[in-house]
């Protein structure tokens, strides 16, 4: 299981150049959510969001039935993190964690497959 997820990783990794079909670390991931972009996603266990990155992706994610407030040092980055997976569960999304996989740490802790290149041309 690891090493798909790693393998995942990679792929992630290679595609999210400059028109490519993948976006690496939080707020072009964020970003690629919030325009409903996003095929798949991995993130690592120790993503932990913050509330300025969240707001430059858009201020959209919720808990319950509220709106999440936004204020740095008020929002905890588990409720921002709860807050993006439902938001992509909510979106079909298929989700990937792994728990510690420097390359991708190294990218932010997030990065996702999109359903077409960020050039807006589908495929490759």
């Amino acid at each position: 299981m690891r090493e798909k997820a790693e393998a995942f990783v990679r792929q992630i990794l290679e595609e999210a150049q400059p028109l490519g079909k993948a976006t690496a670390g939080p707020e072009p991931t964020l970003s690629a959510l919030q325009n409903h972009q996003m095929n798949t996603w991995s993130s690592t266990g120790s993503f932990k969001p913050k509330a300025g990155i969240v707001r430059s992706a858009g201020t959209w994610a919720r808990r319950s039935s509220k709106v999440l407030p936004f204020v740095p040092g008020k929002t905890s980055s588990t409720e921002l993190r709860e807050a993006i997976v439902l938001r992509a569960q909510s979106q079909g999304i298929d989700l990937s964690f792994t728990e510690r996989f420097s390359p991708l740490e190294k990218a932010g802790g997030i990065g996702a497959m999109l359903k077409f290149n960020i050039s807006g041309r589908r495929g490759r």
